[in-house]
C-alpha cells in the first residue's frame, strides 16, 4: 500500500479506508461532522442570544450605575446644582412608588406652581447629565431632543389615570443615587 503525501491526518484516513472500507470511514466522518455541527448549532444560538441581549440592554441603557455616579459628581463639582432644584427633583421622584411620577406631582413635591417649571428643570438636568455622559436622547417628531430620557423612561402608554405622562426613573440612576446616599 502506498499512501499519498500530505498531512498526517489525511494519511490516517487513507489507511483506515483501506482497512475498513471507504463507506465505513465516510459514515464515521459524516457522523463526527454532524455531531460537531449539531453541538455548535446548540451552543451558538445561546451565545448569540446572550450577546444580543447584552447589546439590546446597553442600547437602552443610558449609563451604568458607576457612570451615573461619576457624571453626578462632575455636575456637583462644577456647582451645577446651585440655585436649582435638581436634587429635590431626584429625591422627589425617588420617593414615589417604583420611582414613578408625573411632572404635576414632581412640581407639587418640590414647590413649583405648575408642571411646566418641573418639566423645564427636569429636562435641563437631563440635558446637563447627557452632556457629561455623552448620551444623545431620542427626539420628538419635531426633532426636539427628549432630555428627560437621560433620567427616566416612560411613554404615553404608561400614563396615569388622569392622562399624565409618567416618568420612571432609570434603575441605574436609582442605584447610583442610593450608592451615593443622595436619596432618603
Amino acid at each position: 500500500m502506498s499512501y499519498p503525501d500530505g498531512p498526517f491526518w489525511w494519511c490516517c484516513i487513507n489507511y483506515w479506508m483501506d482497512v475498513l472500507g471507504s463507506s465505513v470511514i465516510v459514515d464515521v466522518l459524516a457522523a463526527l461532522f454532524l455531531s460537531q455541527v449539531l453541538m455548535w448549532m446548540s451552543i451558538l444560538p445561546l451565545a448569540f442570544i446572550g450577546v444580543l441581549t447584552i447589546q439590546i440592554e446597553r442600547a437602552f441603557m443610558v449609563a451604568t450605575r458607576e457612570e451615573f455616579q461619576q457624571a453626578l459628581l462632575k455636575l456637583r463639582d462644577k456647582s451645577r446644582f446651585r440655585n436649582t432644584k435638581y436634587l429635590d427633583l431626584l429625591n422627589a421622584q425617588y420617593s414615589f412608588p417604583n420611582h414613578t411620577t408625573t411632572a404635576t406631582k414632581l412640581a407639587l413635591a418640590v414647590g413649583y406652581e405648575n408642571y411646566n417649571a418641573a418639566n423645564l428643570q427636569y429636562g435641563s438636568l437631563g440635558h446637563e447629565l447627557a452632556e457629561v455622559l455623552g448620551y444623545t436622547p431620542p427626539v420628538r417628531n419635531n426633532g426636539e431632543p427628549m432630555w428627560f430620557w437621560t433620567l427616566s423612561t416612560g411613554s404615553e402608554a404608561e400614563s396615569d389615570s388622569a392622562g399624565h405622562y409618567e416618568f420612571v426613573m432609570r434603575p441605574e440612576l436609582v442605584q447610583a443615587l442610593e450608592g451615593m446616599k443622595w436619596v432618603k
